[in-house]
């Protein structure tokens, strides 16, 4: 196939997903609850680990069990495609969840490279910086209105605090510039405290459109490791057309054999893509 399509096996692309059952799966040992990318924490499911080339071109896949963690997937999926295509100096790029130091050991003893984005694209001049602060109006905005609404309706703290978790969930990065507490006044009800963090805020400021990549390539210079960055996307991209245009989610089988089946037919029909 390298041949056929010109492939190269230079620089390698590494993501993990997961795609959940509608059902127990009893029989299938894999079905386990764990990190669901697609928010159904609910349901059992498979993680589904992906190698493609820079252009996007699927060259291996396996399938861990549900609750398996990210970081230990790694060595074993690199010595299946240096299994598969032998091992050469190249470079594998992960995202940084992935990025313990057993890890980057493995890859240092064994000869081979590795970077670790640590966003999934970079967008336009100034366009990241004006939404983290869009952000962080919304979120001051929202605890606003939840202050308001337990002075006029005088809630339990129970229903404070969980609309509050709530609120901090949907926007995380916005959420790590306020402290927020909910105290019980003398009636019982609650009370919402919240202020800035005002040493997170000047982080913020001085990292707004900035970007950081970390890598064990050394003798490139800091455009070349932002090309090499890139294709990255079409490691993303290689997982959305499955999980959407072919409807690999959710999984209607049950057993071992008959989870693997789809999964397989549908990375052959994104490979054919």
């Amino acid at each position: 196939m390298g041949e056929r399509f010109e492939l190269d096996y230079d620089r390698l692309l590494y993501e993990v997903t997961s795609t959940y059952f509608e059902g127990q799966a009893e029989k299938n040992p894999q079905a386990q609850r764990g990190n669901s990318r697609d928010h159904r924490p609910d349901c059992q499911q498979v993680n589904i680990a992906l190698v493609v080339s820079r252009c996007g071109m699927p060259l291996g896949y396996e399938i861990f069990a549900g609750h398996r963690k990210d970081a230990t997937t790694l060595e074993e999926m690199v010595e299946h495609i240096e299994g598969l295509y032998g091992r050469a100096n190249r470079i594998w790029v992960m995202d940084r969840g992935m990025a313990g130091e057993d890890n980057v050991k493995f890859l240092r003893e064994g000869g081979r490279r590795g970077g670790f984005p640590s966003v999934p694209e970079r967008p336009a001049a100034g366009q990241g910086a004006g939404h983290r602060r869009a952000l962080r109006e919304a979120d001051r905005g929202r605890s606003s209105e939840i202050q308001a609404s337990g002075q006029k309706k005088k809630p339990k703290p129970v229903t404070i605090a969980t609309r509050v978790g709530r609120l901090l969930e949907r926007n995380r990065r916005a959420a790590a510039l306020f402290e927020v507490q909910v105290e019980a006044d003398a009636s019982g009800f609650a009370r919402l405290r919240w202020s800035k963090r005002e040493a997170w805020r000047q982080w913020a400021r001085l990292s707004e459109d900035c970007y950081l990549l970390r890598s064990r390539v050394t003798d490139w210079s800091a455009e070349d490791l932002w090309r090499a960055y890139i294709p990255w996307t079409e490691a993303e991209a290689a997982f959305r057309i499955p999980k959407s245009d072919l409807t690999i989610r959710p999984l209607w089988h049950q057993t071992e054999d008959r989870v693997q089946a789809p999964i397989l037919v549908c990375l052959l029909a994104d490979l054919l893509r």
